[in-house]
């Protein structure tokens, strides 16, 4: 995960990362027992402005569509920014074999072009 920013010494990084806005954002979730069932949501910004949004629960059933609101950003930069995923590992992995578990992954990007990607498997 990288989290390189750069900025001068009189604003502070964390000013910075707090004015960048969201512009991508997908977080997916599947069991290893199975593994053609999960959900996969992503959020992004298209050319012209409008938002569009995946929403797949069960595949292959999936819902796309296209809003032009985008404070849907706004929303999702809370939630990063209340559970700290700005600070999540890049991997994370059980401490001993498991056999049943779930993997998932988060991926998001700011219009700085920063990113952040985080997953767990078998986590």
């Amino acid at each position: 995960m990288a989290l390189s920013v750069s900025c001068s010494s009189q604003t502070p990084k964390t000013e910075i990362m707090n004015k960048e806005r969201l512009t991508y954002f997908s977080f997916d979730h599947h069991n290893t027992m199975a593994m053609f069932y999960g959900e996969k949501y992503s959020v992004s910004t298209e050319k012209d402005g409008r938002i569009h949004i995946v929403i797949d629960e069960a595949f292959p059933d999936e819902k796309e569509f296209y809003i032009d609101d985008t404070t849907i950003f706004d929303s999702l930069k809370t939630i990063v920014d209340e559970y700290k995923m700005d600070k999540y590992k890049g991997s994370y992995q059980p401490r001993m074999q498991v056999f049943d578990g779930d993997s998932w992954s988060l991926y998001y990007k700011y219009d700085s072009g920063r990113s952040v990607s985080s997953g767990g498997y078998m986590a």
